[in-house]
């Protein structure tokens, strides 16, 4: 990881992070981190894969590396995911951190190329904002396709609770469901297992209302779905330790305030 380079552009410093030392410095160790090529590993018995613009890390891990505290860390981790020029998934060993719109970026282009031209941080953001409103404009999942019928199978649960829920565009669904199986590499087959079981735990129901926060939860949901069939008592924990529970969603945005 200590060979090749990335690409800096001069107009960084018109971005809002330059005047905050903490945020550049961890932005730039994150584009340095980065893979600049696809690569597996194997955790919990199951192979992943490691695309350009990802890195496997942790707050302790970046403390180290850049001096800034812990606590700073996943602030600055926090804002740059808020921003869309991050996307984290986290599990109980480590996290895996997407550089968004890598390859538009760090690709291969012309040394004139006019998209070069728009290097910073904030570009990365306002584009992931078009390319993610394309994205929901130009595909169309058939009724048949796994996104589309997970998503309809976490309407269906949802509303089997609550009949007046406002009913949400499908499509839009789906497509996080097809990110999760095709940059998460989640099997339809675990993603469905995990839609099922949360929308009957009692403390999960009413925190994953949206395929978009199953995908943000998934590695949490998955490890406390198997515990549960371990026979550990889930509601029994979470009746004890329910002020804990909370905050530490509300800080990882899984509960809405």
């Amino acid at each position: 990881m200590s060979e090749g380079w990335i690409k800096l552009h001069r107009q960084l410093l018109e971005s809002a992070v330059v005047s905050k030392p903490y945020y550049c410095h961890l932005w730039v160790v994150l584009l340095l981190k980065a893979a600049h090529k696809r690569s597996e590993f194997i955790w919990n018995n199951e192979k992943r894969v490691l695309r350009p613009g990802q890195l496997t890390t942790g707050r302790k891990k970046l403390s180290e590396q850049t001096g800034i505290p812990e606590s700073t860390v996943e602030r600055i981790l926090t804002y740059f995911e808020n921003e869309h020029q991050i996307e984290q998934q986290k599990t109980n060993k480590f996290r895996v951190i997407a550089i968004r719109n890598w390859e538009k970026y760090q690709g291969c282009e012309k040394e004139n190329s006019k998209a070069d031209s728009k290097w910073t941080a904030n570009g990365q953001q306002a584009d992931t904002y078009k390319n993610d409103k394309n994205e929901k404009k130009q595909k169309n999942y058939s009724p048949d396709s796994d996104p589309f019928r997970l998503s309809e199978l976490l309407l269906k649960l949802i509303l089997a609770r609550k009949g007046d829920f406002k009913k949400p565009n499908l499509q839009g669904w789906a497509v996080h469901i097809e990110r999760m199986i095709r940059l998460d590499n989640r099997k339809p087959g675990r993603i469905e297992a995990v839609i099922s079981w949360c929308q009957q735990d009692e403390f999960w129901q009413d925190n994953i209302l949206s395929t978009e926060k199953v995908r943000k939860q998934f590695d949490r949901l998955e490890l406390a779905m198997e515990k549960s069939r371990k026979g550990v008592s889930h509601g029994s924990k979470i009746h004890r330790t329910d002020t804990q529970y909370r905050a530490a969603d509300r800080a990882d945005g899984c509960l809405e305030i």
